[in-house]
């Protein structure tokens, strides 16, 4: 099992285990938060970066595909 670990304040502290159902990011492009199943993002060759990965929402990744195909 994986999860996150937060200290609230001292003496408190938060576990939540890391599901496909509960991990979230906020969209580059508009600024949503959207569900994501990290087995979607992670590279074959150079694994997971939580810090250098972004995740666009359906939406802007529908507009940028749009945007590419009109180029």
């Amino acid at each position: 099992m994986f999860y996150i670990k937060t200290e609230l304040s001292e003496g408190v502290t938060l576990r939540s285990e890391i599901t496909d159902e509960n991990v979230f990011t906020m969209c580059p492009g508009c600024g949503c938060e959207h569900q994501v199943n990290l087995a979607d993002v992670v590279d074959a060759d150079d694994g997971l970066d939580l810090y250098g990965t972004v995740v666009l929402c359906a939406e802007c990744s529908a507009k940028r595909l749009a945007e590419r195909e009109e180029e």
